[in-house]
């Protein structure tokens, strides 16, 4: 029996750093970081209880195979070596057996591998530690989600197929599954969460152990510890000698370069396929070095000693303690600590959240001068045109700071406001769009010379609004207005100028036709009310009244006309009252959060679970939220359709809500599924024909 007092590093080796000796005690110079050297035998040195394996009486232990192996191969290698000749070259399999056998039996490989798991652990909880990185880790709001739970989303929905009607496509139900998903994360991230962190704590405490049994199992055919010694065979060896009590002892035993780095690390942590060189002390005196392209003359102490120290993990050896020596246990674990880092690290990059609210890059325009005709009626004279003139360019100078608007086309205050709409002329290579009558301000798209600009309509009133107005209410409404409708443009102008042709297209595919198209104006309003919100803080209510208004409405005709569509069939009538209605929530709910955002508060998006309807849609808002904050956040660096038009799952989700199901066949066109189950209650109560 070997005893319960094993050591990781053979005393053999420990004395040939010998300071002095008492017959046969050797003592050794010990250097931590966090305490003072200290002078010790070598039997106290590199050793732990029961390290290997506890003692037997029956059988062989690891720890009896290992000390075998180091009083009979081990220690013939180390002596042989230590006689070599300066100079003289050295068999590379002497070295690399020794080495290979000492750097993966030690607690340098275990204490780093601990350390590593107690980096991946905190960074694993901190990467946890609320739901945005949560979420943000897991892919849940990208377009990729994260490997392991894409695997399990694919599971669900191929289990779901078997219940599904045959005509559903794979992929509407992963569109499904997905966003039920996003939506119901919050309702499970507290559990979770809480879940998260024992089980990491758990895995945390056990670690030790684990680590322990997996390396001696590790250990257990002493093979395992021949993994590096083929790379080692490949290198050129030599011995330098200086005198005695030059080089330390690092307790990683060897330490090398890559040839992609100038920094001495741990053997252990190099890349074993490109090693560059290799330094391995057998001595105080003695330095084994294996290099690839030639053998080596001379290596400057100094540099070795303070490389040793700092791929030193808790300590290293040597046989003085002179003060140069002394100050490099400063260094002791930064190369290990640093690399157990960067590995967590790389693990958990963090994220730029483009889920959070941010403020968009903005370009800088310094022209106070706009080119483009104003046409003002209604006015009570020639100097009151004038000075809504100039306070129209105010406000068009403000945003002119951060945003292009050169694309404006003309501006109309009129008194005839429906009338200017309907006479607008659009371009010829464009159709009119339809214009909301009823409102006070429209910013419509026009095609001028085949190039995209837009009108600005607005009713007289607003103009007169930014002079002497009866009240401040009224001012601020015509400044909010006005900013708005600017925007709008600002908003098209970075998109064309980014995407051409994405806002005029000849032709549209019909997903974006039905998916996109009512939701389009929804990122608008978001990125108005960005801007303009802080002009008019007085419209929360009224936003919040639009949205739950748009909502009751969608909840009321929206079922009539599906009733009405299991009668006569006419599917074109049920999706344009669908669509338009779900464009209104969209568009509501966007103002809603673009105003939330603006002044930075939640307050509003609070109070739109007042009745049934509304709280149905509360984790879908949520939602909405993200993505919007997303678009947001992209607007100045926009190089594909998709950027924009991810968006459209919004309109979707809608659909769902409401019973009206769709996808895009392989011929283009666009399939829609209304499962009767939405309508059974009021179709069995609807009273018959006589």
């Amino acid at each position: 029996m070997a005893g319960r007092n094993q050591h990781y590093i053979p005393q053999s080796l420990l004395r040939g750093f010998e300071a002095q000796s008492s017959g046969k005690e050797v003592q050794v110079w010990v250097f931590h970081a966090e305490r003072p050297p200290y002078l010790t035998t070598t039997r106290n040195v590199a050793a732990e209880r029961d390290f290997y394996s506890e003692p037997s009486p029956l059988e062989k232990t690891l720890d009896d195979a290992i000390t075998l192996y180091e009083n009979a191969d081990f220690q013939k290698l180390i002596d042989q070596m230590r006689k070599t000749q300066p100079g003289e070259a050295i068999s590379s399999s002497h070295p690399a057996e020794v080495i290979s056998h000492l750097v993966f039996r030690g607690a340098h490989l275990r204490e780093t591998l601990l350390d590593a798991i107690q980096n991946f652990a905190h960074e694993f909880l901190m990467q946890f530690s609320d739901e945005d990185k949560s979420r943000s880790y897991l892919g849940l709001d990208n377009s990729e989600l994260e490997a392991t739970l894409a695997e399990e989303l694919e599971k669900i929905v191929e289990h779901l197929k078997n219940f599904a009607n045959k005509r559903i496509p794979t992929s509407l139900i992963e569109r499904l599954c997905r966003f039920k998903l996003r939506e119901e994360f919050s309702l499970h991230w507290p559990q979770l969460a809480k879940n998260l962190n024992y089980a990491v704590n758990e895995f945390s405490e056990k670690s030790p152990n684990l680590i322990k049994e997996a390396h001696r199992n590790a250990l257990s055919t002493l093979e395992a510890s021949r993994f590096i010694i083929d790379e080692l065979c490949q290198l050129k060896w030599v011995l330098i000698r200086k005198p005695r009590s030059t080089f330390v002892l690092p307790d990683c035993i060897a330490i090398a370069r890559s040839k992609d780095v100038d920094d001495y690390q741990p053997l252990l942590f190099c890349d074993r396929q490109i090693l560059r060189d290799v330094l391995f002390p057998i001595s105080s005196e003695l330095l084994l070095v294996g290099k690839h392209d030639h053998l080596a003359n001379d290596l400057d102490p100094i540099i070795f000693n303070t490389a040793a120290a700092s791929c030193s993990f808790k300590f290293f050896v040597a046989a003085n303690k002179s003060s140069s020596i002394e100050f490099l246990s400063t260094s002791i674990g930064s190369k290990c600590n640093g690399f157990t880092q960067e590995i967590s690290r790389d693990v958990f990059k963090p994220k730029v959240d483009l889920y959070a609210s941010q403020q968009v890059a903005t370009e800088i325009i310094n022209n106070d001068v706009f080119n483009f005709p104003m046409h003002l009626e209604g006015m009570t004279s020639e100097a009151e045109a004038y000075q809504v003139v100039d306070a129209f360019n105010s406000v068009y100078r403000s945003i002119r700071a951060r945003y292009s608007l050169s694309i404006i086309d003309e501006v109309w205050f009129a008194a005839d406001y429906e009338s200017t709409l309907k006479q607008l002329n659009f371009g010829s290579d464009s159709s009119p769009i339809e214009s909301n009558a009823n409102g006070v301000g429209l910013a419509p798209i026009v095609i001028r010379n085949g190039k995209v600009k837009c009108c600005l309509v607005l009713r007289n009133w607003i103009g007169i609004g930014l002079l002497k107005p009866p009240t401040e209410e009224a001012f601020r409404i015509s400044l909010y207005v006005v900013s708005k409708m600017l925007m709008r443009i600002a908003l098209v102008e970075l998109i064309d100028r980014q995407l051409p042709r994405f806002i005029y297209r000849d032709s549209f595919d019909a997903r974006i036709h039905y998916h996109y198209q009512p939701v389009s104006n929804a990122f608008s309003s978001y990125f108005s009310e960005r801007f303009s919100a802080r002009f008019c803080l007085e419209n929360d209510q009224s936003h919040l009244d639009a949205y739950k208004n748009a909502v009751a409405r969608a909840s009321q005709v929206i079922p009539k006309a599906r009733l009405t569509y299991r009668v006569d069939g006419d599917l074109n009538s049920l999706l344009i009252i669908a669509l338009s209605s779900i464009a209104s929530i969209l568009d509501t709910a966007a103002a809603i959060i673009g105003y939330g955002d603006a002044v930075e508060s939640d307050d509003l998006l609070a109070l739109c679970t007042q009745t049934e309807q509304l709280k149905s849609l509360q984790s879908w808002l949520s939602i909405f939220r993200r993505d919007l904050r997303y678009s947001f956040n992209q607007i100045s660096c926009l190089n594909s359709y998709t950027q924009l038009e991810q968006l459209s799952i919004h309109t979707e989700r809608l659909l769902w809500e409401f019973g009206i199901f769709s996808w895009q066949m392989d011929s283009g066109e666009m399939y829609f599924e209304i499962p009767v189950e939405s309508d059974v209650i009021a179709l069995t109560n609807r009273p018959t024909q006589p």
